[in-house]
């Protein structure tokens, strides 16, 4: 009976030391799956880098203050106000404005000096101080002037009618103004509301003025 106990014993305790070695065989298994999958999505991630920007530009952790060539051609002065900058954050390509860089219509970052000249219409010409004349003041003073930035100008003989440049001897014939005529360079203009009594001692409330460039 005694030796019946014992063998009893020893099979429970080999089926249990199977189970055991078992069982610690498919943990084992399991946590070498597990990790090898985890060093697999490790090894496979993207490595941050910096990015590639092209000629002329300039890597910069702030949204870029660029000018285009057409502004830079004209003189304009872009300002760049409240730049929003990312210590931890993504970077951007910029085109350095006071580089003297500017962007042309490829979007690619050019010297200012290889800007294209904008196209004029028929009659203009680009000017880098235009000063166009009128059908009533053909030649004005324009040294009187400082609003004038680079632009299309009237050609030489062209003067300027509704903002299309016209042949000076095509324009119509002048009629009689309300200021019984005006000195060269000025025109007889009509001051509507109050200041028609304003100028209430100038006939029909019209008065002879330096005409502008800057209006036309």
């Amino acid at each position: 009976m005694r030796q019946m106990w014992n063998r009893g014993i020893m099979k429970f305790v080999v089926v249990v030391w199977l189970a055991i070695t078992t069982l610690c065989d498919t943990v084992a298994d399991a946590q070498s799956t597990t990790t090898t999958k985890l060093l697999s999505i490790s090894t496979s991630s993207p490595i941050s880098g910096g990015i590639t920007c092209g000629p002329n530009e300039e890597v910069t952790k702030c949204l870029p203050c660029e000018q285009d060539c057409d502004t830079a051609v004209r003189n304009i002065t872009t300002i760049c106000v409240g730049q929003v900058c990312f210590d931890d954050g993504p970077e951007f390509c910029e085109c350095p404005i006071e580089k003297g860089f500017a962007r042309n219509c490829d979007d690619k970052c050019v010297a200012v000096s290889e800007c294209p000249i904008p196209g004029c219409l028929t009659g203009e010409e680009w000017s880098d101080s235009p000063c166009d004349g009128t059908c009533e003041v053909p030649q004005p003073n324009c040294s009187l002037f400082d609003c004038l930035l680079p632009d299309c100008a009237c050609k030489p003989g062209y003067v300027r009618f509704y903002s299309q440049c016209i042949p000076q001897s095509t324009c119509p014939p002048k009629k009689e103004d309300h200021c019984g005529g005006c000195p060269a360079g000025q025109l007889c203009k009509h001051h509507p509301g109050w200041w028609s009594w304003f100028f209430g001692f100038f006939p029909g409330g019209h008065s002879c003025e330096w005409y502008s460039p800057c209006d036309v």
